[in-house]
């Protein structure tokens, strides 16, 4: 019995020098990864990030945007704004986003379309009022309160919410399809190009993410329509000037990924700060394992190069020349593994979730989506006002086309009646789609409509 007793004694003993030695590993992987210091890939990527983060001198746009007051009506016509000084955009209104049909909506429903877009006047007045250069650009994130709740929390860490874009877009078109409609297509593809002016140089230099999707997005929407409303004029109609600007291939500052991405990786880093003071304000000495978990849980400093790290290459000055040459995808997040994380679950969690390839897959995406649109409309404009007399139909004069134009997403269809473009599949978690949840899936395909009548009608020989 006592050498019963004697094994049993040396076998707890065992287990607890065992817990001990593995507590004491847990502890030092936890603890010994604070002490690195910061290496000069982390200090690179930084300053890459920092770049970013620099305001454009233009004016800010998004206090106007974020004073419009967007009201939703089941019938717009019975629609009676409130005595407020913001301007009010009903919704439902004529033309749906994500469908190519805006100006047969308005013509099939014009009493509609017009008192949709008078009761939405003092919205598209305030975004008519723009400066022409104005940028939306968010301040950035800020520290919230331990005391503050969720909600208010998570306001702090990215600070002012971007307005819902969708029932002024619809106005835009709305108002620009009623124009045509009411037989001044001048003035709609005017309006349209203005629309699609605006959008460009909103989301050109922007660090927010809805508005870099939405204006992207928006600026195609709007051309297309302009397309639409010049395929009921004779193919040699000039188009209205402020269409030139309009159609202008895209700098490298409209491409560039970097605002969006330092924005994003800087409110992962301020989160990142934020739970570390949350974790460490619950961590008491009286609650060993509780403190255990709170060092295994965060740090955020090795988890700011981690996300900086994996953000970075967003920045880099070749990306506008790789997303015009369709190469561009993005790399696979070095976030750390297994060991590495431990000490810094979140910021590992942290990095692969605002830094990973699912980011800004859809951002490259509505980025060739627009040059592919530009490539189509560049074709369709050269169609328009270089077809020469002695071609017979458009697939004769689509043949002619120079080489430059070319672009293997863009074809004649077989009717050979539109310029069809195929556009790169959008991811479904946008943030677009959250600004706009109540849209049908994007189309792959973009319809250019070329006009009916005989070429002879008004085109010019080269």
């Amino acid at each position: 019995m006592r050498s019963l007793w004697r094994l049993s004694g040396r076998i707890v003993m065992g287990v607890l020098v065992v817990a001990g030695a593995l507590l004491l590993v847990l502890v030092a992987l936890a603890l010994v990864p604070r002490l690195q210091s910061e290496s000069r890939a982390d200090r690179a990527a930084a300053a890459m990030l920092a770049a970013g983060e620099i305001e454009p001198v233009r004016p800010n746009a998004l206090p106007a945007l974020m004073a419009l007051e967007y009201v939703r009506s089941p019938d717009p016509a019975a629609y009676r704004p409130p005595a407020r000084t913001a301007g009010t955009v009903p919704s439902p209104v004529p033309c749906a986003l994500r469908q190519e049909d805006c100006l047969a909506q308005v013509r099939h429903a014009p009493a509609a379309a017009a008192a949709a877009v008078d009761q939405a006047q003092p919205a598209l007045d305030r975004f008519d009022g723009l400066p022409a250069d104005a940028v939306a650009w968010q301040p950035p994130p800020r520290q919230p309160l331990l005391t503050a709740g969720p909600k208010q929390q998570l306001a702090d860490l990215y600070l002012l919410p971007t307005p819902d874009l969708g029932p002024l877009q619809r106005a835009l078109l709305t108002r620009a399809a009623l124009s045509a409609v009411r037989g001044e297509a001048a003035g709609g593809m005017a309006q349209a190009c203005m629309a699609a002016l605006q959008w460009r140089a909103l989301r050109r230099g922007s660090n927010d993410a809805v508005i870099d999707s939405a204006g992207l997005t928006f600026t195609g929407q709007a051309l297309q329509l302009m397309a639409q409303i010049a395929a009921t004029q004779p193919a040699g109609t000039p188009l209205p000037a402020v269409c030139a600007a309009a159609l202008a291939p895209l700098s490298d500052d409209t491409l560039s990924l970097c605002p969006v991405a330092a924005r994003r990786a800087r409110g992962a880093r301020a989160m990142m700060v934020f739970l570390q003071r949350l974790v460490h304000s619950r961590m008491h000495w009286t609650d060993p394992a509780g403190v255990l978990a709170g060092l295994m849980t965060v740090d955020a400093r090795r988890a700011a190069w981690r996300i900086d790290r994996a953000t970075a290459w967003a920045c880099r000055p070749d990306v506008p020349q790789r997303l015009r040459a369709g190469t561009l995808t993005p790399p696979r997040a070095e976030t750390g593994s297994g060991l590495s994380c431990m000490g810094d679950l979140a910021g590992c969690a942290a990095a692969a979730r605002y830094a990973g390839p699912a980011a800004t897959a859809g951002a490259i995406a509505r980025r060739r989506a627009l040059l592919i649109q530009l490539a189509a409309l560049a074709q369709w404009q050269w169609l328009r006002t270089h077809a020469a007399a002695v071609d017979a139909d458009w697939g004769s004069a689509y043949a002619r086309l120079p080489a430059g134009l070319h672009d293997p997403a863009v074809q004649l269809d077989a009717g050979g009646h539109a310029l069809v473009a195929t556009l790169p599949p959008l991811y479904a978690a946008e943030p677009l789609d959250a600004a706009l949840p109540a849209m049908s899936p994007p189309p792959r395909t973009w319809r250019l409509p070329l006009p009916p009548q005989a070429l002879a009608s008004g085109a010019q020989a080269p």
